[in-house]
């Protein structure tokens, strides 16, 4: 028998009420991690939205859009991609720094690709305000102080790959696909993201995201 999970919508109205109760004033940032095909994009869009419905300035953005150029990656490995595929500092001085300031920031740092949110284009916040950012490695060293709340969004890695292959048109054994993969296989075992996470959730059903709790039996 399956076991029973919440709609994804009350999933997402709890966790923003969450947000709320444990942070009830200034500019927060919220961080969603997880592998490549485990819904993370729309979940940063959806929590967003949540947090709006409850008369909150909230948008998402995704580090995807800090991404370095791929064409410099065509022979590049696991780890070496793993070490510098994102420009960190970029991200930090482009969307951290002026949110912090309460700047107006555009969200769509790259005009095209897979990481574009246009939730909204360009962000306003104001003094309570919230910004959700998804991507993967949130949790490594470079970013992990920066959250003041995080959820890691956990998926059977098979079923992970077979939706960022149907997502982007490719073969489920394509090597960009092998390579992130692998990367992501590298970050699990230098950071323990499960226990850095203040949430996770089990999203082999998007439709019904599971709360998992690390005492779990």
């Amino acid at each position: 028998m399956a076991r029973w999970a919440p709609e994804r919508g009350a999933v997402l109205s709890e966790l923003a009420e969450e947000v709320l109760a444990v942070f009830p004033r200034g500019r927060i940032l919220v961080g969603v991690d997880g592998v490549d095909g485990s819904g993370r994009t729309t979940f940063a869009r959806d929590l967003a939205g949540a947090l709006r419905a409850r008369d909150v300035s909230a948008a998402a953005c995704s580090l995807d859009d800090f991404h370095t150029a791929e064409s410099g990656w065509a022979d590049a490995d696991a780890r070496t991609y793993y070490a510098a595929a994102y420009d960190y500092a970029a991200f930090r001085r482009l969307v951290v720094e002026p949110y912090r300031r309460g700047d107006r920031i555009p969200l769509a740092h790259r005009p095209s690709g897979n990481g574009t949110i246009l939730d909204p284009p360009v962000f306003a916040p104001a003094e309570r305000a919230v910004l959700v950012v998804e991507g993967p490695f949130l949790h490594r060293p470079e970013l992990v102080g920066l959250w003041h709340t995080s959820a890691l969004l956990q998926v059977p890695r098979a079923a992970a790959r077979r939706r960022a292959a149907e997502r982007d048109g490719i073969a489920i054994d394509d090597p960009r696909l092998e390579r992130e993969f692998q990367a992501v296989e590298l970050y699990y075992r230098a950071v323990d993201a499960r226990r850095l996470a203040n949430a996770s959730f089990d999203m082999t059903d998007p439709a019904h995201p599971r709360r998992v709790f690390a005492d779990a039996c």
